[in-house]
């Protein structure tokens, strides 16, 4: 039950994710968002691993840890060939998808990488097949192409798909999304070097000093509206909820579950942003429409797979009677 919670929880941050980073572009270009979402998270990350490793040395040596002791204690951890080369890679993954996706949007729309985005489980699942030698069964392959058809039957019942139309960005996209997948199964595959909390900090220290001569040269820092109180609520949020958190918990469930659970539930994103848009769009006109009322069949249809997706790669037994899912073993 821990893990389904903090799973749901991970991708409701995800969706927060999509709806802030679009309302922060009329005060912060794109890539300068990105970069300073990764340098405040690193700010916010280091004096709590530094904390943590001071109280574990003091507990250690029974007396006060100097500060020294707590840096040469991080460098004799985190700076090991075998932790900081395997985080490069899921670093600098992460960092390639974030580029490749501002440079797709300068030629495609947000709906077509939507689409796009929904094929993130299955190049996930592919990748761990092939590098990771992961035995998937019939029926959890089954559970992911039904979540990929749920995700786009949500999208496009939520949104008005008229414009839809190939765009010379989607290939660029494409290939970014398979950065992602691969940042993704490179967690499972090298995550457990570390603990979760350093995880995340090598993520966002090596990400900063990747994206830093990328902002430098690219970034539009000087169009960053700084003096805006809206700027500073969404860059906050962007920050705290959708990177430090996101970062932590995904290390925690994909050393915990396993990268296709976490990309399953990615599956989950356009129902989030579905009923976020719904939820304003009813408080916005004061309709006195019922929430539920606003959506069409297409979305209940999406739901209802997305449903049956999920129970199918979770391995949960879903009784029609009434009893509660029974969850199976499944590899």
């Amino acid at each position: 039950m821990k893990q389904l919670t903090l799973l749901t929880l991970w991708a409701w941050l995800m969706a927060s994710s999509f709806v802030v980073s679009g309302k922060i572009v009329p005060y912060s270009p794109p890539m300068a968002t990105t970069g300073l979402r990764f340098a405040l998270a690193l700010l916010i990350i280091l004096p709590v691993l530094w904390l943590l490793k001071a109280r574990q040395i003091s507990q250690e040596q029974q007396s006060p840890a100097k500060h020294r002791q707590v840096l040469l204690q991080l460098r004799t951890d985190l700076m090991q060939q075998q932790v900081i080369l395997p985080y490069l890679f899921i670093s600098a993954s992460l960092v390639i998808f974030f580029i490749g996706m501002f440079k797709a949007l300068e030629n495609t729309t947000a709906l077509n990488t939507s689409v796009i985005y929904t094929l993130l489980p299955l190049l996930g699942l592919l990748i761990s097949v092939f590098w990771l030698k992961d035995k998937i069964s019939l029926q959890k392959l089954s559970g992911f192409v039904l979540g990929s058809s749920a995700a786009l039957i949500l999208l496009f019942s939520s949104q008005d798909t008229q414009a839809l139309s190939w765009q010379s960005g989607d290939l660029i996209f494409f290939i970014a999304l398979i950065f992602l997948a691969l940042h993704v199964v490179a967690v499972q595959k090298w995550g457990s070097r570390v603990q979760v909390l350093e995880g995340a900090f090598l993520i966002v220290l090596i990400g900063s000093l990747l994206l830093l001569p990328v902002i430098l040269l690219t970034g539009d820092l000087n169009q960053v509206q700084w003096q805006d109180s809206s700027f500073w609520f969404y860059y906050l949020h962007l920050t705290l909820f959708t990177t430090v958190m996101t970062f932590i918990l995904q290390q925690w469930l994909v050393k915990n579950g396993g990268a296709n659970q976490v990309l399953a539930f990615s599956y989950t994103i356009p129902l989030w942003v579905a009923l976020y848009n719904a939820a304003v769009y009813s408080a916005l006109n004061q309709t006195g429409q019922n929430l539920f009322d606003q959506f069409t069949i297409g979305f209940y249809l999406g739901l209802t797979l997305l449903l049956l997706a999920l129970s199918l790669i979770m391995g949960i037994k879903i009784s029609l009677k009434g009893g509660d899912g029974q969850k199976t073993a499944t590899k």
